[in-house]
């Protein structure tokens, strides 16, 4: 089923998660948990309503379903559930934000429906902090962040841009024989150099969104802590960039390692080479993220509209769609019979070069929330396809979350598949045959 594994899940433990009891199994949760090999220490968190359960000296827990059918029994609680999540045992859950300055900024974490710049909604977020307590990423995973140029020196990047090791730096030879001199973090496609510095601010916010580090005690928290960032700059420093530029960047990303390519981009005409390198990309085992745009209409952007790409709407704090962005009264997402899902997309506090005291708004925006979703998809589970990663994301979003005139059960041209839940495509760690066979209907 979409090529994810059977027979056993892997959930990384970090070593105390909480536990929601249901009143009918108080008697049975501490069999249940010792039966999954836990051990237990007694502290009651007020207003939690459940006892905090810490690994007995594990650091990965394998669960699979013969555990779990023999967690039902033992509660004698009706599935309302997936059989292989129980709604007894909502394992694991995580209720503190990282350390990072900003990330009571970041409400798309953790939305608790204050927020000083517009109407809010909790829950209206995500679902990072469960979702990083079972993955929150990998270094092998290389995120390739097509846009314009990104601080590589900023410090909340520190350890996490991609290298090219088959490059010696400064001595001004193609080491690696792949037609770029010097590309030891990247490539600037616009002025054709090996410097991809960003001048606008725009790009060192998108890959931020997916990659800053977290839990460092400065700037912004990303999605994934430890994905790598390979920096491929395709605009100018007037937001502008031309087909050729991304074509080439997209060859690059792909035969350079990428396994996710995020382009919060959009040109207004189709083009066959942009196609040709997309199909490109998705067949070679890279998946491929692109930004509605912010128009406000039904008018397809390129490579958003172009098959197999993962199409991205943004959504407001109160999970409204974005119209407008904070921006401009005329803007908004954009919507259409290509759009696969919508994400956090204004006011979204980042990384910038200016400062840490700014925020973005746009499909841009929404668009990297998935792209690092994806890269801890595949850190989950590198045997994933780009069609799998799509699946998974489009059939765990949360529906009927918006305006219901916008917003209908299942697939809508507003809202796609719904808002990603990054709690819900990580622990979808099995095809249930029903869900499959809602999504294929």
């Amino acid at each position: 089923m979409c090529g994810m594994k059977s027979g056993k899940a892997k959930y990384k433990v970090p070593g105390r998660f909480f536990l929601f009891v249901l009143p009918l199994v108080a008697l049975y949760y501490k069999t249940i948990l010792a039966t999954l090999g836990f051990g237990f220490f007694t502290d009651m968190q007020p207003g939690i309503g459940g006892e905090s359960v810490q690994a007995a000296g594990v650091n990965e827990v394998f669960f699979d379903d013969s555990i779990y059918v023999n967690a039902y029994a033992k509660t004698a609680v009706i599935p309302t559930q997936p059989k292989h999540f129980p709604a007894s045992l909502k394992l694991p859950l995580q209720l503190t934000l990282p350390n990072d300055t900003f990330a009571i900024r970041q409400w798309y974490i953790q939305n608790s429906g204050n927020f000083s710049k517009g109407n809010a909604k909790p829950g209206a977020d995500i679902g990072l902090l469960q979702a990083w307590e079972i993955e929150d990423g990998d270094s092998q995973v290389v995120v390739a962040v097509l846009d314009g140029g990104t601080d590589i020196n900023h410090p909340d990047f520190t350890g996490r841009i991609w290298k090219n090791m088959k490059e010696i730096p400064f001595n001004n030879i193609d080491d690696d024989f792949n037609g770029y001199v010097d590309d030891t973090a990247g490539w600037d496609f616009v002025n054709n150099d090996n410097f991809p510095q960003d001048e606008t601010g725009h790009g060192t916010n998108v890959a931020g969104i997916i990659g800053a580090n977290i839990n460092n005690s400065i700037g912004y928290a990303g999605i994934d802590n430890h994905c790598k960032l390979m920096i491929c700059k395709i605009t100018d420093a007037n937001g502008n960039g031309k087909y050729e530029s991304w074509v080439s960047a997209i060859y690059y990303a792909v035969k350079n390692g990428a396994r996710v390519i995020n382009m919060s981009v959009g040109g207004i005409a189709p083009s066959a080479k942009l196609t040709e390198a997309i199909n490109y990309a998705l067949a070679n085992n890279v998946v491929v993220v692109s930004a509605m745009m912010n128009t406000n209409t039904n008018r397809p952007y390129y490579p958003a509209a172009i098959n197999g790409v993962i199409a991205v709407g943004a959504t407001n704090p109160d999970d409204s769609r974005a119209e407008p962005f904070f921006w401009d009264s005329e803007s908004g997402s954009n919507y259409g019979n290509h759009i696969s899902v919508v994400a956090p997309g204004n006011y979204i506090y980042g990384l910038s070069p200016q400062g840490d005291n700014f925020f973005w708004g746009g499909t841009s925006q929404a668009a990297p929330m998935v792209s690092g979703l994806a890269a801890l998809l595949i850190a989950q589970d590198f045997s994933r396809t780009p069609t799998d990663i799509k699946h998974i994301i489009e059939i765990t979003a949360d529906d009927g979350v918006g305006d219901p005139k916008q917003d209908s059960p299942g697939w809508d041209m507003y809202y796609g598949y719904g808002r990603i839940n990054a709690y819900n495509a990580l622990k979808y760690f099995y095809a249930p045959a029903d869900m499959e066979q809602a999504y294929s209907n």
